[in-house]
């Protein structure tokens, strides 16, 4: 019985050294995956939106994207799918984490994996005060534990193994809020 023990234990060592070899977890197994946020500059009173880019070059069982920001002044008002490659995906969504970040996420189920490619996933919406002062703010990746929850940049590929990608922030440069003051017609 010990012996059958040892044997299991053993041939359980070798298959997680083996596994982690071959899948290491944390790294990207082939080119850099990369999140990637547009910058916007916006003379719009009192909202904008940011589009936000994903590219993976291997299907994804999942993408978390963790995003925070660095004004007061600007609210994340919400996340919108519309439009992007993961529009049609069944449980996704955004929560706000703390007054001044995001995180948004899809996980693949009977869609099947999200498949290669670059492009648009959806909208991130700020309002703000019509009267701001012109301000550029930073559009950053974040990690952030809350409870027993770290949240991140992740993507996990289609056997789960997680890894970070590549993260390229962006800013969102606020012109001012004051429409017409000054100008006739």
């Amino acid at each position: 019985m010990r012996t059958n023990i040892k044997i299991l234990v053993l041939a359980t060592f070798l298959l997680i050294v083996k596994t982690a070899i071959c899948y290491p977890v944390g790294i990207d197994p082939n080119a850099s995956d990369t999140i990637y946020i547009d910058s916007v500059v916006t003379n719009s009173i009192g909202s904008s939106s940011i589009p936000v880019y994903v590219f993976n070059d291997e299907s994804l069982a999942g993408i978390e994207i963790s995003l925070t920001y660095n004004s007061a002044d600007v609210q994340v008002d919400s996340f919108s799918f519309t439009g992007g490659r993961i529009e049609n995906y069944t449980l996704k969504g955004s929560d706000k984490l703390t007054n001044n970040s995001i995180t948004i996420y899809c996980y693949a189920l009977s869609e099947g994996l999200i498949p290669k490619g670059n492009g648009f996933i959806g909208n991130l919406y700020f309002s703000f005060s019509s009267n701001i002062n012109p301000q550029i703010v930073t559009i950053d990746s974040i990690t952030l534990t809350l409870g027993d929850r770290e949240y991140s940049n992740v993507f996990s590929d289609s056997v789960a193994n997680a890894f970070k990608p590549t993260f390229i922030k962006g800013y969102l440069d606020v012109q001012g809020g004051s429409c017409c003051l000054g100008d006739r017609g």
